[in-house]
C-alpha cells in the first residue's frame, strides 16, 4: 500500500517535472526527475533486468508514438522545449516515467487490454490538453483532430504498456 502511494506520488512529481521544466524552456529538469524517479523505483524491485527492459522498450515506443504525433501534425513544441526531437527527451522522460508505474500502481491495468485502451482513449489526451494549458505543447491547427489522433494513438498506446508490463513483470521487493 505505501509502495503504490510512493509511486503515485512520483508519478505525478515526474510528470509535472517534465512539462513544467518544458514550459519554462527548462526541457533537461524533467529527465533528471525522472532519472530520481527510476533510481527510487529499481531500488525497490528485485528483478532490475526485468525493469531496465521495461524501461527501455516504453522509451523507445514512447519516441516512435510521439513523434509520429509531431510529424502528424497532431502536436509540436516551442524552440525552448525541444532537447531532441521530432519527440524531445522529456517527453521521452514521461512514457518512462509512465512505465515506473506499470509494475506498481497501474500493475491492474497488465491483462486488462480493454481497460487499458479506454484509460489510454481518455487519459492520454486529458494529458495532453494538461501540458498544453501548462506551456509545454502546442496543438495543430485543427484541435480537434489533434486530440482525436492522440486519443487514437493513446487507445493503442496503453494497451502496449500494459502489455510491457506484463511482459516483464517483475516482483517488488517488500
Amino acid at each position: 500500500m505505501i509502495q503504490t502511494l510512493v509511486n503515485v506520488v512520483l508519478l505525478n512529481v515526474g510528470w509535472f517535472s517534465c512539462v513544467l521544466g518544458a514550459a519554462a524552456g527548462l526541457p533537461w529538469i524533467g529527465p533528471v526527475v525522472v532519472a530520481g524517479v527510476v533510481a527510487v523505483h529499481v531500488a525497490t524491485v528485485r528483478e532490475k533486468h526485468r525493469t531496465f527492459t521495461l524501461l527501455a522498450a516504453a522509451a523507445a515506443f514512447g519516441y516512435v508514438v510521439d513523434s509520429a504525433l509531431v510529424l502528424g501534425g497532431a502536436m509540436s513544441f516551442g524552440d525552448a522545449a525541444r532537447l531532441g526531437g521530432p519527440s524531445p527527451l522529456w517527453m521521452v522522460a514521461l512514457w518512462v516515467n509512465l512505465a515506473t508505474a506499470m509494475h506498481v500502481s497501474l500493475g491492474w491495468l497488465c491483462g486488462r487490454p480493454v481497460v487499458a485502451m479506454l484509460i489510454g482513449g481518455i487519459g492520454g489526451p486529458l494529458a495532453y490538453i494538461a501540458g498544453a494549458r501548462l506551456g509545454a505543447i502546442t496543438f495543430g491547427s485543427d484541435r480537434v483532430v489533434s486530440l482525436a489522433a492522440i486519443a487514437v494513438a493513446w487507445m493503442f498506446a496503453m494497451p502496449v504498456m500494459a502489455l510491457l508490463g506484463r511482459a516483464t513483470a517483475a516482483k517488488v521487493a517488500s
